[in-house]
C-alpha cells in the first residue's frame, strides 16, 4: 500500500555551492553581532536577535542555491523556498531577514531574498525500536549518533517542515512540501528519504 505525501518524510541539507557555477568557492561567513555567541538556532524558544543578519559571501554563487551553506550552518533559506513550503501547510517558526554582502569588489549585494529559519517546536516521532543509534556517554538520555533513522508517522501526517529532538541538526520536510519545492525548481538542495513506520 503506497503512502500519501503527508506520510513521507525527507531529510534535507544545503549542497556545497556548485564550483562550476560559482567560480572560486568560498564559504559564507555570518558577520558577528552582539549576543551572537548566545544564539542557539536549534532551540525552540524565541530569541532576541538583530533586525537583519549580515552574511559576507560570494554573492554571485547565490543564484545556484535556495539553501546556502554558512560557517555556522544556520538554516538560511530563500523566501521562495519558504513560501513553497508554507503553501502546503503551517508550522511554528520565526524568520530573520538576511543581507548578503559581497566578498569581492564589484559583486552585487543581495537583500530581502533570504531569511534565517528557526523552528519553534520539535516533533516526537523518533522510532527508538526500529532506528539504529548510539546514546551519549555523558548524557544517556541523548543520542550521540544515528546510523539508521526511522520516524513514526503521526496521526494526520507530517507537518511541512520539522525537527526531532534526537538530532536537532537535521531538518525534515513532508513529502508534500518536498513536492512543492520540486515544482518551483528548488536549487542547491539535497534530500534523503527517511524510513517511516506506522
Amino acid at each position: 500500500m503506497s503512502r500519501s505525501l503527508l506520510e513521507e518524510a525527507f531529510r534535507i541539507q544545503g549542497r556545497a555551492w556548485d564550483r562550476r557555477e560559482a567560480g572560486n568557492f568560498e564559504d559564507a561567513e555570518i558577520r558577528e553581532f552582539e549576543g551572537m555567541d548566545r544564539m542557539f538556532w536549534l532551540e525552540t524558544t524565541p530569541k532576541r536577535h538583530p533586525p537583519v543578519i549580515e552574511v559576507v559571501a560570494n554573492t554571485r554563487a547565490l543564484a545556484a542555491t535556495d539553501l546556502p551553506f554558512t560557517d555556522r550552518a544556520w538554516p538560511i533559506v530563500s523566501r521562495r523556498m519558504l513560501h513553497a513550503i508554507l503553501s502546503t501547510g503551517s508550522f511554528a517558526h520565526e524568520t530573520v531577514p538576511v543581507h548578503f554582502l559581497p566578498r569581492r569588489r564589484g559583486d552585487p549585494e543581495v537583500q530581502d531574498d533570504y531569511v534565517v529559519l528557526r523552528l519553534l517546536s520539535q516533533l516526537d516521532v523518533f522510532d527508538r525500536d526500529r532506528s539504529e543509534f548510539k546514546l551519549s556517554r555523558i548524557n544517556p538520555k541523548r543520542t550521540r549518533s544515528i546510523r539508521h533513522l526511522v520516524l513514526r508517522c503521526p496521526q494526520g501526517g507530517f507537518p511541512p517542515c520539522f525537527r526531532v529532538p534526537e538530532d536537532t541538526a537535521m531538518l525534515f520536510l513532508s513529502g508534500e512540501a518536498k513536492a512543492a519545492l520540486e515544482e518551483i525548481g528548488v536549487r542547491g538542495l539535497d534530500s534523503l528519504r527517511v524510513s517511516v513506520s506506522g
